[in-house]
Order: structure tokens, then sequence, then C-alpha cells
């Protein structure tokens, strides 16, 4: 069969000027009908690797290029569908077992406000508190040995010395505690003799708000008369011998041992006191 070109169909003559399709038709077109100038088709005859295509064949190599990568975008679309699909029934699941256990905590919570409270606590009533020394020795008392013994292995302790408590009010609230051990150990010429020094402030009151305040202290029997002399404690101080209130609800920090270089605080009255002065009382912490 004769060969003709794809453009005008006209015979192609095998010396003449005309270039091939190396796309998908692989049809001859001439020259002058490709509108290829005598230089470009020299240029594309010496350049084994210079292809040329006709228009519809470019057509065809786009569309399938086109095609490719929509079938790669295809693919992507359905691994992340996939995906997401396993997550959705994975978050259903978890909102199902949720709701199972909000439905069982409704029901409880139901059941426990449809439950009289006679009902609920007639076996679960609480146990009576017990003091420190019951837990230890329950409820029989403790009884002292008398013998005299030489061991050396087995030491007993001493019990604790017996306290005279005084109480001292009409203080400064900006008095410390060490202030008041140094002033007490001056006026009862303790020499040496351990002395506690307790403040009566409740906890986490305002110093600021108060027009004074009080303290316990504790020291050996043997100065109680002196202790509870007019003569011992500087004027406007009021004091009296402490009457056992409990002082549990109230801080009682640690004092530190006072130095020779500790200063001194004057302690003052807050106002001049009428001649006939009222005690406080033992808890006072002023008004």
């Amino acid at each position: 069969m004769e060969n003709v070109c794809e453009q005008c169909a006209k015979p192609v003559q095998a010396d003449g000027d005309h270039v091939k399709c190396m796309g998908f038709c692989d049809q001859l077109v001439h020259a002058k009908c490709a509108k290829m100038n005598a230089a470009f088709l020299k240029v594309l005859r010496e350049r084994k690797n210079l292809l040329w295509m006709c228009d519809e064949c470019v057509k065809l190599i786009k569309m399938t290029r086109f095609k490719g990568v929509m079938s790669s975008v295809s693919c992507a679309v359905s691994s992340i569908a996939s995906s997401h699909g396993e997550a959705v029934g994975e978050l259903k699941q978890a909102i199902l077992v949720n709701g199972q256990r909000i439905e069982q905590l409704s029901k409880s919570v139901s059941e426990a406000a449809t439950t009289p409270l006679t009902s609920r606590y007639a076996t679960a009533e609480p146990p009576k508190k017990r003091r420190r020394e019951e837990r230890i020795m329950g409820s029989k008392p403790l009884l002292a040995g008398t013998k005299s013994s030489t061991s050396q292995t087995v030491l007993t302790v001493s019990p604790p010395k017996k306290l005279f408590w005084l109480y001292l009010s009409r203080i400064r609230p900006t008095v410390k505690p060490e202030a008041i051990l140094e002033l007490v150990q001056d006026c009862v010429q303790s020499s040496g003799d351990p002395i506690k020094v307790i403040p009566l402030i409740k906890k986490d009151a305002d110093l600021n708000a108060m027009n004074y305040i009080s303290f316990k202290v504790g020291m050996d029997e043997k100065y109680r008369d002196i202790a509870l002399d007019t003569g011992t404690w500087p004027h406007g101080l009021l004091f009296r011998e402490f009457e056992g209130t409990s002082v549990k609800n109230y801080w009682a920090p640690s004092i530190p041992r006072v130095s020779p270089s500790t200063p001194r605080i004057e302690i003052t009255p807050a106002s001049n006191p009428p001649s006939s002065i009222i005690d406080p009382g033992p808890l006072e912490i002023g008004s």
C-alpha cells in the first residue's frame, strides 16, 4: 500500500521531506503539513533521541498520564477511607462500651437514691473513737513493778515531770515566743531549768487584727510561789495559774535556744489598765 500523508492524504515520496510519528499511530506526515521547516527537520533526523508525534498521539499520551495520576489518587483515597473506616469502627466500639458503663452507674445511683437511709446504714454504724491509751493498753489498767532491779540490759525511763503552768496575757501580738522564754527565765531566775512556752493563738489567726495575745508557760513546781507573785512580772502584764484548758487547737511553734545576744523585747500594756483589772480568761486571744 502506498504511503500517504496523515494530514493531506497525498502520497509521501521516499526521498521527500516528511516525518514519522513516534506515538501510537506510526503514520507519515509531510514536513510542510506538520509545519516543520527544513532546519528543524535536519536536526530531528540528526538527533536520534528527538521524537516527533502528531497532535492526536500527543492527546492520547496526555490522557494516559492523566489516567495514571488519577489511578494513584484513587488508590490513596481508598487507603485513607479504609483507615478512616477502621478508626470509626474502633470509636463506635469505645462509645458502646462507655455507654454500657454509664448505664450501669446510673442504675447504681438510682438504686442508692431510692434506698432508705435507715436500711443503708443499719449495719454500717461508725466505730467510736478510742483514746490513744486505750488503743495501746485496752481496757485494763497498767501496773507498776516494785522490785528493785540491778539489770543493765533492760532500762526504763523516768515518768514525765509534772510542771506548773502559768497564764500570761495582755502581750502585744508582735512579741515572739523566744522573747517570752527569755522574760520568764529572767523573772523567775530559772537557773537553766527547762521552761515551755506555748502561744495561745488559733490556727491561721490574723495577728494584725488582734489587740493582744496570751501565752501558756510551763515550769518546775518549785517556781510556783515566785511565779504567782505580783512583784515578779513587769507592769501591765496580766497573769494567773493556768487552769488546764486544752490547747490542742492552738499553734505551738518550736522555740529556739536563746543566745545572750538575743535582743530583749519590752512588754508594755496595750493601754493603761483601770484600778480594778478583770481577768480576761485562760484562752483570751484578743478582740
